[in-house]
């Protein structure tokens, strides 16, 4: 028997986010955020307004999943990784990811062996060259070097000198929660246009994914009965699916 549901909860170490679907679905069987995605199989024979949506709901699949990442997981540093082009070509996708590998693999192996990662490439403003953000956590070992002081943050910016392949930069993370949705703006339209049949992010083993849980629950009594707890809310129309999806955030 399929189990139908309209409510998805997620428990986090510092909140909840639920969402309501406006339609009920049944548990199995695809989202409605994904259906238009999945209509046509072969790319080929999408016409320009279905690749067009088709990139918006992998882009949108991929923040969900990030965020679903992030958001299971208490960091410590926020970290952009960048790429010293007289030595390295930027723009050339396999070869800065596999530099990444190699960082990343070292650091595990010989100073770090309990990191956690999530990292996400990003294409820089000329839409050529990348360079890569992420979190951090359980890196005692790692060396990071005071840069300067961003005054209007209050924070202080530091580089990571284990890094050999450009610059760094690397900040303190006092907030998970906002940090995991920070992160996922740099999942973006443009690159999935860029990185086609590539991974948009990339996370360690041990990273804690935090469980699915489904409900068919009556939103207005969810409204009112979670009101002192509800910190945000956003709804998202999906005239493809007929379908309206609403978001929360609860605080502990």
């Amino acid at each position: 028997m399929e189990t139908v549901y309209n409510c998805r909860r997620y428990q986090y170490e510092t909140g909840e986010h639920i969402t309501f679907y406006h339609h009920a679905i049944n548990a199995g069987k695809e989202k409605p955020e994904d259906s238009l995605l999945n209509k046509t199989h072969d790319i080929s024979d999408r016409t320009p307004e279905a690749e067009k949506h088709a990139m918006t709901v992998s882009a949108s699949r991929a923040k969900n999943n990030v965020y679903r990442i992030a958001r299971s997981n208490k960091w410590d540093w926020f970290i952009t990784l960048t790429f010293d082009r007289t030595k390295t070509d930027a723009s050339d996708y396999d070869l800065v990811l596999y530099r990444l590998k190699i960082f990343l693999n070292n650091l595990q192996k010989r100073k770090c062996p309990d990191m956690k990662y999530i990292i996400v490439p990003e294409l820089h403003k000329d839409k050529e060259h990348y360079h890569f953000h992420g979190l951090l956590a359980n890196v005692d070992n790692l060396t990071f070097k005071a840069w300067k002081v961003d005054r209007k943050k209050k924070q202080i910016i530091y580089n990571i000198t284990d890094w050999s392949y450009g610059f760094t930069t690397a900040t303190k993370v006092l907030d998970t929660g906002r940090v995991s949705s920070y992160i996922t703006k740099y999942i973006t339209k443009s690159v999935d246009e860029h990185l086609k049949e590539k991974r948009r992010y990339y996370y360690s083993r041990n990273c804690h994914i935090a469980e699915e849980e489904h409900f068919l629950l009556d939103e207005e009594d969810f409204r009112k009965i979670y009101a002192d707890r509800i910190v945000y809310v956003k709804t998202v129309d999906i005239p493809q699916a007929s379908q309206q999806i609403t978001y929360y955030e609860l605080k502990y």
